[in-house]
């Protein structure tokens, strides 16, 4: 699974440079021109594309990281 920052709180991911290849996952989006008719979305498209994106899978979850430093003798 993707996950990226605050993305347990549905938050989007917008990005480029992957050319279409990379299937988006929950809130992600490639708003690069080249899946898009070579055109730059506006904001308004963002929005509604991504309100009607599923929700992110890791949504409401919390990912415990255990930072404890153990000691090797």
């Amino acid at each position: 699974m993707r996950v990226w920052s605050r993305s347990h709180y549905n938050s989007w991911q917008l990005f480029g440079h992957s050319h279409g290849t990379l299937e988006p996952i929950g809130k992600q989006l490639d708003i690069g021109v080249d899946c898009h008719d070579f055109n730059p979305l506006s904001f308004d498209q963002v929005f509604k594309i991504m309100k009607s994106r599923p929700d992110n899978p890791n949504k409401g979850s919390r990912i415990k990281v255990d930072f404890s430093v153990t000691r090797i003798a």
